[in-house]
């Protein structure tokens, strides 16, 4: 990932894999499994998207808002990588809307 889109919107997969907005997620690199439950995400979407583009942004906007709902509420890892997927089984469109910097 080019280091000039630092502090934008990004999706870099490799040694640092991201989905930002350029505010750190925190412990989404220390949990295991985030970016396969992206790859999950991004899939499901594909599935009733026709634009890759569009399902892809879906998909990391659902895991973002999820991934910061499940900030507010963790202690560490273990426990945000509960509250992840609670996030995610409980996620609905209000949520969504509602987070800021989505309209």
């Amino acid at each position: 990932m080019s280091r000039a889109f630092l502090g934008a919107d990004r999706i870099g997969v490799g040694a640092d894999d991201t989905a930002s907005n350029g505010a750190a997620l925190r412990d989404q690199r220390t949990v295991t499994g985030v970016g396969c439950a992206l790859g999950a995400l991004v899939a499901a979407c594909c599935a009733v998207e026709e634009s890759a583009l569009v399902a892809a942004t879906a998909a990391t906007t659902v895991l973002t808002v999820a991934g910061e709902v499940a900030a507010a509420t963790s202690t560490g890892p273990g426990s945000f990588a509960v509250a992840l997927l609670d996030a995610l089984a409980v996620l609905d469109k209000t949520t969504i809307a509602a987070h800021p910097g989505i309209g």
